[in-house]
């Protein structure tokens, strides 16, 4: 037969929940964005939960927007404490100026963070194909590293 189309070589793209396209013009910071490359959504948030043990792990791990609870259990093992709420450091320290955890105490810190995308794989386009200045797509992964 003559008139067949011939197969395209094009391995499918893998998605889950979460994972976003972007769309990036030529004149944007982020064109030169590839594959492993991480990104922070500034006009989403999402919520998180970490657990901080003094002497083992003082600080949060991640930039956040705001904390919204801090809690740890009373020394009965039967009475959730509520905390006061902490400032944050741009190291990810922490600071009270009242109702702080006991000395020595494991506590839950709650609040937001922006999302973060790592860039996935770039998608397959013939119309950047030797022409500059084209929009660019990238398949982004939100990965929460922390696994909360």
């Amino acid at each position: 037969m003559a008139n067949q189309i011939p197969k395209k070589s094009f391995q499918p793209v893998s998605w889950e929940p979460g994972d976003a396209v972007l769309t990036i013009p030529s004149d944007s910071p982020l064109y030169a964005a590839r594959q492993y490359d991480r990104v922070r959504a500034l006009n989403s948030s999402t919520t998180f939960s970490e657990v901080i043990t003094p002497g083992r792990n003082d600080k949060l791990r991640m930039p956040v927007i705001e904390v919204t609870r801090t809690f740890w259990i009373a020394d009965d093992k039967q009475t959730i404490v509520e905390g006061g709420i902490p400032t944050v450091s741009a190291d990810g320290g922490l600071s009270w100026s009242s109702g702080s955890p006991p000395a020595g105490r494991s506590f839950t810190v709650e609040g937001t963070r922006a999302d973060e995308f790592y860039i996935y794989d770039s998608l397959p386009s013939d119309r950047n194909s030797g022409v500059s200045g084209l929009p660019l797509m990238l398949q982004a992964r939100n990965f929460d590293l922390l696994g909360r």
